[in-house]
C-alpha cells in the first residue's frame, strides 16, 4: 500500500482554515531527508500514520503545522490535534516507534483528527529566525501570516 492510498489528502489555501476556532496550535519542524515517491521523509511519516512523533510536548495544541526545513524552507501541512500520547502505553499506528532514531523516552505522539491533514496551497515561507524542533502559535496568525517570522509575536 502506498502513501497515497494510505491518508487522503486535500490541498487547501489557508483562509479554508477560518472554519475552525481559534486555538493553540504546534508547529514542528521535519528534516526532509531523502525524497521518494514525490514526498520528504517527515512528509512521509505524517501521511503514513496521520501522526507526529516524537516530541517532549507539555501542552495540549489544538491544531498541528509541519515546518520543511533546508531544501523547502516553509510550514506546508496542517492538521487538527485528536490526542496527544505516550506511544510506550498506548496502542497508536506508529509500527516499532523505538526504531526511530528521533525517539527518545517521555516523547509524546500527536494523533491527528483522521482526514484533517491539508496541504497548504499558500505555503508559508521562512524568515527570521531559524524554526528548530516546535513552536508554539495560534490558529489565527497561521492563517494571517506572511512569513514563519509572523507566527511566533509574544510567547504564548
Amino acid at each position: 500500500m502506498t502513501i497515497e492510498t494510505e491518508v487522503k489528502l486535500y490541498r487547501k489555501p489557508r483562509e479554508y482554515l477560518e472554519k475552525y476556532p481559534d486555538g493553540l496550535m504546534v508547529i514542528c519542524t521535519s528534516i526532509p531527508g531523502t525524497k521518494q515517491v514525490g514526498r520528504y521523509y517527515g512528509e512521509q511519516f505524517l501521511l503514513k500514520y496521520s501522526a507526529w512523533g516524537f516530541v517532549n510536548i507539555a501542552r495540549e495544541p489544538d491544531c498541528f503545522g509541519l515546518y520543511i526545513s533546508s531544501l523547502v524552507k516553509a510550514v506546508r501541512y496542517f492538521g487538527v490535534v485528536d490526542e496527544i500520547i505516550d506511544p510506550r502505553e498506548r496502542e497508536h499506528p506508529v509500527e516499532d516507534f523505538r526504531e526511530y532514531e528521533s525517539y527518545k523516552d517521555r516523547d509524546k505522539l500527536l494523533i491527528l483528527e483522521e482526514g484533517s491533514i491539508i496541504e497548504l496551497d499558500d505555503e508559508i515561507p521562512f524568515e527570521g529566525d531559524p524554526v528548530l524542533g516546535f513552536r508554539y502559535t495560534t490558529l489565527d496568525r497561521f492563517i494571517g501570516a506572511d512569513n514563519t517570522e509572523e507566527l511566533w509575536g509574544e510567547e504564548l
